[in-house]
Parts: structure tokens; sequence; C-alpha cells
């Protein structure tokens, strides 16, 4: 794989730089990617050379995940009911493993009741399989989960394989795919990050650091696509939307993290709410008929009455 490249044999770094890398024990282009911009700058490069290292970086590991596609088409995936017909329609059947599918919008419009909901239905699939979920933002509700699993008279004790792990910090984050086989004491199938970016946004502030962050998230989401595909586990994760100045002062909604984020994962639904209710759109991969309608109650979520077909 391109991203896990040995730096003597990437073009675009100079030799006398590849052997300082590898005396920092930065092998490969991966290692690169979570080097710190200042620990760059130390080795006599200036800024704009450091600039188009960690952006070549960051362009390979997304053409890496991207380009992974092809591996896991082959493989059985299991889908996860999402709750709602229409949500299952809009993702061919659900949840998929395999795959890591990325539902960003604004607040309250059903990110984390999303993933809750797939707590419980993943259980009532297969009794053998568990759940990590990775809680950066303080989302977690056990309540919230009892009430649903409840609403679907599920018997077993639904936290018995649920493994919640409160990721408080970029560094804390990204280790949890690292470590996953080793620390859950079940058989993971799914895979949650309860958000992905809030982290990086929080410790990587002020434009001098973007570049660094970008990189530092080009890593982690390839290390989601090589779990999810290595696995066949499904990986979810929620995203938050920034506000954007566009012609003549109108403001739009992009995703928090850009094109890093777009180009790093397989599946993307855009949630926002409008006069219908609470609305999904399937932006990657695009389809026809994009868009379904979804509610949320005491039971978790359901359809609204406004069935939207493919």
């Amino acid at each position: 794989m391109l991203a896990n490249q040995d730096v003597n044999e990437v073009d675009w770094i100079p030799k006398n730089l590849a052997l300082k890398l590898k005396d920092l024990r930065l092998n490969t282009l991966l290692d690169v990617a979570t080097l710190p911009m200042n620990a760059l700058e130390g080795l006599e490069l200036n800024r704009q050379d450091v600039m188009k290292i960690i952006k070549n970086v960051i362009m390979l590991l997304s053409n890496a995940s991207k380009g992974s596609e092809a591996s896991y088409r082959a493989i059985s995936h299991k889908k996860i009911d999402l709750g709602s017909k229409s949500l299952n329609e809009l993702l061919n059947g659900g949840v998929r493993t395999g795959f890591v599918t990325d539902f960003f919008g604004a607040s309250k419009t059903g990110k984390t009741q999303i993933c809750f909901q797939l707590c419980v239905n993943l259980q009532r699939l297969n009794k053998e399989s568990g759940i990590v979920f990775v809680d950066s933002s303080g989302t977690f509700r056990p309540e919230r989960i009892i009430e649903m699993a409840e609403s679907i008279k599920l018997e077993e004790d639904v936290f018995d394989r649920i493994m919640v792990v409160r990721a408080r910090s970029v560094d804390e984050q990204i280790e949890v795919p690292r470590r996953l086989k080793k620390e859950a004491p079940f058989n993971v199938k799914l895979l949650i990050i309860d958000t992905l970016t809030d982290n990086f946004v929080f410790e990587y502030q002020g434009g001098e650091r973007i570049i660094e962050r970008q990189a530092k998230l080009a890593r982690h989401l390839h290390d989601l696509c090589s779990l999810a595909i290595r696995d066949d586990m499904a990986v979810l994760i929620t995203n938050t939307v920034r506000a954007r100045v566009g012609a003549e002062q109108s403001y739009y909604e992009v995703e928090t993290g850009g094109n890093v984020v777009s180009q790093g994962v397989h599946i993307r639904v855009r949630l926002s709410r409008d006069a219908f209710g609470l609305k999904a759109e399937l932006v990657q991969p695009p389809i026809a008929k994009p868009t379904a309608y979804f509610a949320v109650d005491s039971r978790g979520i359901i359809d609204n009455g406004r069935h939207e077909k493919r």
C-alpha cells in the first residue's frame, strides 16, 4: 500500500532527508503523517517544503483508503438494520460491515440516536457480536440504549457486549483501532466514533496547525478503513458541520475536516432537518434519488410517514 511506502523509496523526499527521518524511526509515510510540523521544521526544512511533504502524505493516505475499495467488494458483508425502512433502503439494506460510514450534520439531526439504535440492532442480529463506542463528546447515554432495547424486547443485557471508550484527546482516539483486537473482550463487529473531529479541532487550533491536523486526521481515517476491510467490521463515524460564507455573503454548510474526510471514508450521509422532519441524503456514492426521511421517538429510529424511494 502506498501509505506504507518506505521513505527511501519516495522520489519527492530527498535522500538526505530520508536518512534523517530514518534516524527518528520514521520509516514510512504513515509514520511521517503523525510527526508534528515543528519536528519537521527542526530537520532544517523551510515551511514550504514542510507543507509539500505533509500535503503529499495526506493525498496518499486518502488515495490508499479509497483505492482499497476493489478488495472489499468480494467480501460477503453483513447489514445492520437502522430501524427505519427508508434509511435501510437508502443504504442498500443498512450499515454494512467492511465499510466506513459517515453520518454528518448539525446538532439535533439524529446522529447519536442512530449510533444508539445500531448498538441495539446489532445485538438482535447477532448475539455473538460486540460494539466499541468511542465517545469523544460526552454523548453516550446508557438509559437511552436501555429504552431502545426494551422497545424491541431484547432480553439479553445489552451492555454485556458494548465497550465504551471515553476519548478525550486525539491520541486516545487514534489508539482505539490500533488496540481494538487486543483489548476488546468480544468479537467486535461495530466500531462507533461519536464524533470524529471534535478532538482534532480542539487540539489543533489556529491556521498554522491546519495542515498538521489534516495529516493526523488522514492517518486516523486510513486506520479505520484498514480495520473495516481487514476484519469485515462496520465502522460508523459521526461528524459536525461548519458554516462557510459564499458569494454575496450567502452561508452554506460544509463537513468539518473537508476533503480529508470525504476522501477517507466509503459512504457519506448528510443529516438535516426541514419542514417534513429529519432528512438523510446519500452524498457518497451518489444515487438517483438519494433522500430519505425518518423520525426519532421513545422507541428509537423509525419512519416518519414520508417514505422516499430511490
